[in-house]
C-alpha cells in the first residue's frame, strides 16, 4: 500500500532532515499505531511517534503522512537507521480498515552528519580547594 518514501530508501540523512513522508496509493486516516526509528548497529530507539500525535500530519488528500523528526535523530556519522511502522498506524479511508505495519528493516537511511570540533567530547580536570568549596 506504500507508494514511496521521502527521503528515498537507502538515501543519506543528517541533522537537516526534519521529516519523513510516507506516500500511500490510497487515502488513509491516522490511527493508533506508532512509527519508530532505530539505530541499526544496536537497535536502539532514536524516535517513536504515535500516529495521533502532533508529529504526524496528513497531506495530499490523505495520501501522504508527514512525520516530523527531531534534529538529534540522525546525528551519528556513518550510522544506518531503519524505520518500523506498527500495525494500525493508518487505516485505509475507503474501507476504514487498519493497514499492516512494516516490521522488517526495509526502510533504511544512512547518516552523513559529521560533528564540528566544538561538538566533540572534551576531557578535563578540576581541582577544588577547601576555600573554594566553602563558597558554593
Amino acid at each position: 500500500m506504500i507508494a514511496n518514501v521521502t527521503p528515498p530508501i537507502n538515501s543519506s540523512v543528517d541533522l537537516s532532515t526534519t521529516k519523513i513522508s510516507v506516500n500511500f496509493f490510497l487515502p488513509v486516516y491516522l490511527s493508533t499505531g506508532n512509527i519508530t526509528i532505530y539505530k541499526a548497529s544496536d537497535h536502539s530507539i532514536r524516535l517513536r511517534v504515535s500516529a495521533n500525535s502532533e508529529f504526524c500530519k496528513l497531506s495530499n488528500g490523505g495520501r501522504v503522512v508527514n512525520i516530523s523528526i527531531i534534529d538529534s535523530t540522525f546525528n551519528e556519522y556513518g550510522e544506518k537507521y531503519y524505520v518500523k511502522m506498527g500495525n494500525n498506524f493508518v487505516k485505509v479511508r475507503l474501507f476504514n480498515e487498519p493497514l499492516r505495519g512494516i516490521e522488517s528493516e526495509g526502510l533504511i537511511f544512512k547518516s552523513v552528519y559529521k560533528a564540528s570540533p566544538s561538538e566533540t567530547a572534551a576531557t578535563g580536570l578540576a581541582v577544588l580547594t577547601m576555600d573554594a568549596s566553602k563558597n558554593s
